[in-house]
């Protein structure tokens, strides 16, 4: 049997199961890379900190 990829599942359900996973979390971790800009900005929003100082800077860039 095999999948859409053309991989045999039934002989390798690991290694579809990795590929899976893998692909499911680099597509993840794409997504909040790309959100890493505003989720800095709300935290610093709610720690109600400035940038214009160094500590908001600093909070800001990590």
């Amino acid at each position: 049997m095999k999948n859409i990829l053309g991989i045999a599942t039934s002989r390798n359900a690991p290694l579809a199961c990795w590929l899976i996973g893998l692909t499911t979390g680099a597509a993840l971790w794409l997504a909040a890379w790309h959100q890493l800009t505003a989720f800095a900005d709300a935290v610093i929003a709610v720690a109600s900190l400035s940038r214009a100082t160094r500590f908001g800077e600093a909070v800001h860039c990590s």
